[in-house]
């Protein structure tokens, strides 16, 4: 029988600081943290205030993010842009500062026999670390820096102390324990919203919103700042983007374009970004971020504005809904950028915050292309595994995914070399390309170098010959010509070919088992994907689809061959005029199209279900159905297009709160912007032309106000 024998760590016992087991247990309050940060608090009327109204301040971590929190109360329309990035360094030296208070100064017991890091005023601590302590032992300076805040503990306490400091003490806290919610996208509870769309009390909505932003800001915020709206000029130029949309939407009253392209830029819809203020104050709506749907396309699609550089992560947000926050919301039809998004003005709670992204042991790494592709130890051949990756990254399977915003995470990349039915479509039926990319065309090239350098070996012998006629009088022509011949032979190039030749033709000969398994695994990722991340759709079940407007969008039929248009169909005859084709209108092509479908873009059953994964993964990799599996791609890319560009649907749900959530003056002075730009549009235009234009834009000026105060 085995025994273990554990070694009792010291402890502050052993340095003279009595029961330590009280560590943990002592009740605080934030002047005993360290004297700076109630000197802080005290500063900032705000922070005061909170704490008066009982904001609670235990540990460093708490510190930190009531700061952060605070900082950015002070952000407005107006910041310097430079302000955002200033403030996570300065609240990062704060709790710097206040460690170091505390790593120099000296703890003891108070009258009651609670341990105190600081005594209260008018009290003396007993039983403290010798006064003189610095001065026998030295500090050589660094006892002020907060960079050495652990050694000044070690000095004080000893190694094992200082550790059970930090680990134990609660004010020396300096991380967030993060909920379920907050660490699995997937995770939610059952019925979690109320008839009006908000969240119910204690309930875990899905995530319903998506913003992509600085990776390492989604640490921070996660760690208890939230999601903040910040000045439309602060992160990024939000008002003059929607400068932009009015423009756009200032051109659908142009009486010189065409009925078409007029109805389509009606649809433009501006957010209301006020940065006028009255009696001092801005509007809510000064400030704010965008956010998209979890449809795939629209993600991908979305321009990240922020000035913030950096790689970029997604952060899911549950429940966004125009209740609970204060939101504005467009669909895609008519917008420039083309896709659903939403402008928030309200912070969001980290507990309705996660990460998009996976752990990286559920994607095999085959898929993730992070294996070592060294030969080294296998006798100079690829193991199956790493085969395996090459006929992935062959496919650009590799390329669907991205490091998440944690270590050990990876996130998906929502473009076209997404983890997708469609790639594993592809995958399958490119089998013989992929061989030939990575297998063949490789053994071809090599073997003619091969031959090339046989052929130059050859002739090396007569070339040592002329060449010892030209240089070499006055050698021993044996010794010359046998130097020449070693410095200008091949061999070592002959080598290295053969031992690529080996190499590629151990993986021609497992070609056939390691794409079986490349399939294998791709399907493992594409399951994992989706069933840690079924937020995320390729088509949304939200959608009101404008008929005017595709009705008056006319294309042909039969394209010319340069021309790439989505509703194209090929006439088996042609027309008898060159150059001249049939047309149809966007909505008699929307006919064609079924719009019956699942969130991957499948058909559904005949009793409204969706198709399960495995009878996906079964449709897409049986050859003989082929051609339905194509049909079905072919039809769900119409059906987005035509999503992208006729819907009308909201993608949160409707805006009537948010109506009554934006001020009357912030909406007035919205209108009179509406009116400005109206009047400084470019054209020229006669009087009926004027006259008409102008009558249509007060129409719709009656029917946005119209809108707005009859929601109120």
């Amino acid at each position: 029988m085995s025994k273990i024998f554990v070694k009792q760590q010291r402890t502050l016992q052993d340095y003279g600081m009595g029961r330590v087991d009280e560590f943990p247990t002592v009740p605080y309050d934030p002047s005993q943290l360290a004297p700076g940060i109630a000197a802080s608090i005290n500063e900032r009327p705000t922070a005061q205030e909170a704490v008066k109204q009982g904001t609670s301040i235990n540990n460093l971590q708490d510190y930190q993010n009531f700061m952060y929190d605070d900082y950015m109360n002070y952000v407005n329309a107006n910041t310097n842009p430079e302000t955002i990035t200033d403030i996570r360094d300065t609240v990062e030296n704060a709790r710097n500062n206040a460690i170091r208070q505390i790593a120099n100064n000296v703890g003891g017991y108070d009258s009651s026999a609670k341990f105190q890091l600081y005594p209260q005023e008018g009290e003396t601590l007993t039983n403290t670390v010798n006064s003189n302590f610095d001065e026998a032992f030295g500090t050589e300076g660094n006892d002020k820096s907060s960079r050495d805040y652990y050694a000044n503990l070690v000095r004080r306490y000893g190694k094992d102390g200082a550790a059970e400091i930090l680990i134990n003490h609660p004010n020396l806290q300096t991380g967030t324990q993060l909920s379920l919610p907050q660490v699995v996208p997937g995770y939610q509870t059952e019925n979690p919203f109320n008839e009006d769309g908000s969240i119910k009390p204690g309930a875990v909505p899905p995530v319903t919103a998506v913003k992509q932003m600085n990776r390492e800001d989604i640490q921070n915020l996660m760690m208890g700042a939230g999601l903040l709206p910040v000045g439309s000029n602060t992160d990024a130029d939000n008002r003059g983007y929607e400068e932009g949309v009015i423009r756009r939407l200032m051109a659908a009253f142009n009486p010189h374009k065409g009925e078409g392209g007029r109805e389509t830029l009606k649809l433009s819809k501006p957010f209301v970004v006020d940065n006028k203020t009255v009696d001092g104050k801005s509007g809510a709506t000064q400030a704010g971020y965008f956010v998209s749907p979890t449809t795939k396309r629209d993600i991908y699609e979305a321009v990240v504005a922020s000035k913030r550089g950096g790689p970029k992560g997604m952060i899911g947000i549950r429940g966004l809904n125009s209740v609970d926050d204060f939101l504005q919301q467009r669909a895609s039809t008519g917008q420039r950028e083309g896709v659903d998004e939403g402008f928030v003005h309200s912070r969001i709670d980290p507990s309705r915050l996660v990460p998009i992204q996976m752990p990286q042991h559920t994607i095999p790494n085959t898929v993730i292309g992070n294996l070592s592709m060294s030969t080294r130890e296998n006798d100079g051949l690829y193991t199956e595994d790493q085969r395996v990756q090459q006929i992935l990254g062959g496919s650009y399977a590799n390329e669907g995914l991205r490091h998440g915003v944690n270590s050990g995470f990876f996130q998906p990349d929502l473009g076209p070399k997404s983890l997708s039915f469609q790639n594993l479509f592809k995958l399958i039926n490119n089998k013989d390309k992929i061989k030939r990319n990575i297998i063949t065309d490789s053994i071809e090239r090599n073997e003619r170098k091969l031959n090339s350098l046989y052929a130059h070996e050859e002739s090396l012998t007569d070339g040592a010959e002329k060449m010892y006629e030209i240089m070499g009088a006055g050698y021993n022509k044996e010794e010359w010509m046998d130097d020449y011949i070693e410095r200008n032979n091949k061999q070592y190039y002959i080598d290295q070919t053969l031992d690529n030749l080996k190499t590629l033709k151990h993986q021609a000969r497992n070609f056939e088992s390691d794409f079986a398994r490349a399939v294998e695994q791709y399907t493992k990722g594409l399951k994992s994907f989706n069933e840690q991340l079924p937020m995320l759709q390729d088509v949304q079940s939200n959608i009101n689809l404008d008929d005017k407007t595709a009705s008056l969008i006319q294309r042909p039929i039969k394209p010319d061959k340069d021309m790439s248009l989505p509703f194209a169909q090929v006439l088996e005859e042609p027309t008898k005029d060159s150059g001249i084709y049939q047309t149809e209108s966007d909505l008699q092509a929307r006919d064609k199209l079924n719009f019956n479908l699942d969130k991957h873009g499948f058909p559904l059953n005949e009793d409204g279900s969706a198709m399960s994964m495995n009878d996906k993964i079964n449709l897409v990799s049986d050859p003989n159905l082929k051609e339905l599996a194509q049909n079905i791609f072919d039809n769900k890319t119409k059906v987005v297009d035509q999503i992208k560009r006729y819907n009308t649907a909201l993608p949160f749900g409707s805006d009537d709160v948010t109506q009554r959530k934006i001020k009357p003056y912030e909406f007035e002075n919205f209108l009179d912007t509406l009116r400005d730009r109206f009047a400084s549009a470019p054209g020229e235009f006669n009087f009926q032309e004027n006259y008409n234009r102008t009558k249509a834009f007060n129409k719709y000026i009656e029917k946005l106000k119209e809108d707005y105060y009859g929601r109120r």
